[in-house]
């Protein structure tokens, strides 16, 4: 059992979402009727060529920058203080446990995802 995520989730709509044990979720779709769900302890970014996973417990902030055309640009700050750019690789959402029950909050809404 891996230690449990909390982030603080800020949509597009300034709204902020409390998250305990949260993972990046997504599914793959296989066939038109079946798809493998996925839950990571971390974000799978590109830049360029190169496929990133990036940990989130090396995480300090990701800021989205929404109303991008291609793909969902993100800066991602390092907790060591690194900055980078990325592409968000796959599309999915954050999933975590609120107070008030199981939450998805998709990668396309938010504006912020802050580490605590």
């Amino acid at each position: 059992s891996h230690r449990g995520f909390h982030v603080v989730a800020t949509d597009d709509k300034g709204i902020e979402t409390d998250l305990q044990n949260t993972v990046f979720y997504y599914e793959e779709k296989i066939s038109d009727t079946s798809f493998i769900p996925h839950e990571l302890t971390g974000i799978p970014v590109k830049r360029g060529a190169a496929a990133v996973h990036v940990k989130f417990d090396q995480i300090k902030e990701i800021e989205f920058k929404t109303g991008s055309e291609q793909g969902l640009p993100l800066f991602i700050i390092l907790t060591n203080g690194k900055t980078g750019e990325f592409q968000l690789a796959i599309m999915g959402s954050f999933k975590g446990t609120s107070d008030f029950g199981e939450v998805q909050v998709p990668a396309s809404g938010i504006k912020k995802v802050v580490f605590h």
